[in-house]
């Protein structure tokens, strides 16, 4: 996505890993929503271009900052307990299945 060769699938599965992500952290608290507020506002406006310019890509700063998200993801799998990934992966379907436009709780 980087290189300007990216997808609506991968644009989507990078939104997975975020929201997977997200999940995760609120069973552990190990980072602030913030960080996963801004995977989604990058990915949310990669998905706008991409409809939109059909150009599915990341500048530097997102390719960045979603490459932390993946990371972040990386470590979370690495030492997560199989009922806590259980639980995060059924929530990620139940998102998925439901309406709701994220997952993330309303702004104050």
């Amino acid at each position: 996505m980087k290189r300007g060769q990216g997808n609506a699938r991968q644009m989507a599965t990078l939104l997975k890993v975020a929201y997977l992500g997200y999940f995760v952290n609120e069973a552990t608290g190990d980072h602030a929503i913030d960080l996963f507020r801004e995977a989604e506002a990058i990915l949310n406006a990669c998905g706008l271009r991409g409809h939109q310019e059909n150009r599915w890509t990341l500048d530097t700063y997102e390719a960045d900052f979603v490459a932390r998200i993946v990371a972040l993801h990386d470590e979370q799998m690495r030492s997560l307990p199989s009922y806590r990934f259980d639980a995060a992966w059924q929530r990620l379907h139940a998102f998925l299945a439901s309406k709701a436009l994220s997952p993330l709780p309303a702004l104050p």
